[in-house]
């Protein structure tokens, strides 16, 4: 029978009293995330089997209507239409999965997890549901819990990248550095090229106390981001401007007129520092701490630049300022949840 239209109003009260989870992520996104099966004890085309399976029940739940209706930011419409296709389809996991990540968006948490879970129980071995349920209970606070279903998936998974980096991040907030240590070297081990694989390594054993370790760890991130292209920061600037000269110029014409920005210093700093002008870096950066001395991110660029520049002591100083300072600010967005 369709859901009832009288429960509406109070589906509007409880959307708009709870804040849209910041955490959750769209089913789409999961697709991103399919990575090469590894071999294990059955045979690899059992396990492809598996892998075009779990998709499949993937791109199902991302067909409902309740799923289109969220991705179109119409989340009371799409809490009434996973509320029927439950209804409709209530032995099909993919409804289940449709519906806990459209409660999930719609910030009904426990409706959320109680609809996971029961796809959990349905598809066992899906790694897309196994993935969504995981998310579902770090995004709502469940951490222990989230963390021992990452490790599920990780054990079962062990060359799925992204959802163990999801681990390795998990363990970091969970306050457990020294565990997310040994996923993270267990990950640069099986996925050397991975850059953010090294920096968050770096950031854990920095975390663990081993933060001269640490800055050098978060330095091979660097060295292996060079050799797969332009670092993040660089690709934003050079998509903004064209060119690294145009860049340059314009961003100096942009302090010149805002001279108090920590922000567009720092990008101003990291072009300098790409054309090898490192003495204008020094002296933008350090201007820019001036004006944002809790800015991890103009720390962690002074890091680079003093290393650049042969001076490891202050480098060091700048890196576990950036360690402190990202961690603060990670309780700060813990507390808010």
């Amino acid at each position: 029978m369709p859901f009832q239209a009288e429960r509406r109003e109070s589906l509007l009260r409880a959307v708009f009293s709870v804040p849209v989870a910041l955490g959750a992520l769209s089913l789409g996104l999961f697709y991103s995330t399919v990575s090469t099966v590894e071999k294990g004890s059955i045979s690899s085309s059992a396990m492809e089997n598996a892998a075009s399976e779990s998709t499949e029940l993937l791109r199902k739940a991302e067909g409902f209507k309740p799923a289109k209706l969220a991705q179109k930011g119409k989340y009371i419409d799409a809490v009434v239409a996973a509320q029927n296709l439950l209804e409709e389809k209530p032995h099909e996991p993919a409804a289940y999965l449709c519906a806990g990540n459209v409660m999930l968006k719609a910030g009904l948490k426990e409706d959320a997890l109680r609809h996971l879970k029961t796809a959990c129980a349905m598809a066992p071995k899906n790694r897309f549901v196994k993935l969504a349920y995981a998310r579902a209970l770090a995004t709502t606070g469940h951490l222990t819990d989230a963390v021992t279903q990452y490790q599920a998936i990780a054990q079962q998974l062990p060359r799925w990248y992204d959802a163990r980096m999801e681990l390795a991040q998990l363990l970091m907030v969970n306050n457990q550095p020294g565990e997310a240590v040994k996923e993270l070297q267990e990950i640069t081990r099986l996925f050397p090229e991975k850059s953010l694989a090294h920096k968050l390594l770096g950031v854990a054993l920095a975390r663990s106390g081993k933060a001269e370790e640490g800055m050098d760890e978060y330095m091979a991130g660097i060295v292996a981001e060079g050799r797969t292209g332009q670092p993040e920061a660089l690709q934003e600037i050079l998509s903004s401007w064209g060119s690294m000269d145009k860049a340059k110029y314009y961003l100096e014409q942009r302090v010149e007129e805002h001279p108090n920005d920590p922000l567009l210093k720092l990008r101003l700093a990291q072009v300098y520092m790409y054309v090898n002008q490192l003495d204008e870096a020094k002296k933008t950066l350090l201007d820019a701490r001036k004006h944002a001395p809790a800015n991890a991110e103009i720390r962690r660029s002074l890091c680079v630049l003093y290393l650049k520049m042969g001076e490891r002591k202050p480098a060091l100083a700048e890196f576990v300022q950036s360690v402190g300072l990202e961690k603060e600010a990670e309780k700060k967005r813990l507390n808010k949840s």
